[in-house]
């Protein structure tokens, strides 16, 4: 009776094993499956329906406008800012003539509180919601770091190494620069200025341009 009984668990276990086999490979088949063609033969393809497209459309009106009202207010910003500046650049000019150089160095303090200088941070990593801001970086040239585009550049570029190709500042060479975020480009084309070959790139989200600055 052991052995019946024994023999009886294999075929049990055989089974067992073999209907899981079967349904394993039936799901594998399922999962490989065309979807259901249309009634004209051609595949369909799902998509998504917008159940308030009136309200979707206003949306996206006032994100527009609202973007052009901070893109306006931006530069109207960096005009005051810009006369602000060249009054106490001239200021700094005539303490250091004077040479009172305690005095001239606390004009450049002002000054760059005016600008609101930033460190280069490297990469700006900015998103579409930064198009029309302007920031002023102090950042050292450099040629070792990726760039992609050429004038206008994707915003996961080097600061430095776009700011050497765009000749804003020189390699090894510490300069203050002006950095404008831009809507993202179509296209992207690569080109070598200044020792610095740039890369191309497809589209991309939000994009930069550089200016020199006389400080």
């Amino acid at each position: 009776m052991a052995n019946m009984r024994g023999v009886v668990g294999g075929l049990l276990a055989m089974l067992a094993f073999l209907a899981g086999g079967m349904a394993q490979d039936a799901l594998a088949a399922a999962s490989q499956a065309p979807l259901p063609a249309s009634e004209s033969g051609k595949w369909e393809k799902v998509v998504d329906v917008d159940p308030v497209p009136e309200a979707t459309k206003l949306a996206a009106e006032f994100d527009k406008a609202a973007s052009e009202i901070r893109r306006e207010s931006e530069s109207k910003l960096d005009e005051l800012r810009q006369a602000t500046v060249a009054k106490l650049k001239a200021v700094q000019d005539k303490f250091t003539k004077e040479a009172r150089l305690d005095e001239a160095l606390a004009v450049r303090d002002r000054i760059w509180q005016a600008l609101e200088l930033k460190a280069d941070p490297g990469l700006l990593r900015s998103g579409p919601q930064d198009i029309g801001k302007i920031w002023y970086f102090e950042v050292v040239g450099n040629r070792l770091s990726s760039v992609w585009g050429s004038g206008v550049y994707t915003t996961d570029s080097s600061l430095a190494a776009a700011a050497v190709h765009a000749g804003v500042v020189e390699p090894g060479k510490k300069a203050v620069i002006k950095v404008t975020i831009l809507p993202g480009q179509a296209a992207y084309t690569a080109s070598e200025k200044n020792g610095v070959r740039s890369l191309e790139w497809a589209d991309w989200h939000t994009s930069f341009r550089l200016e020199r600055t006389p400080f």
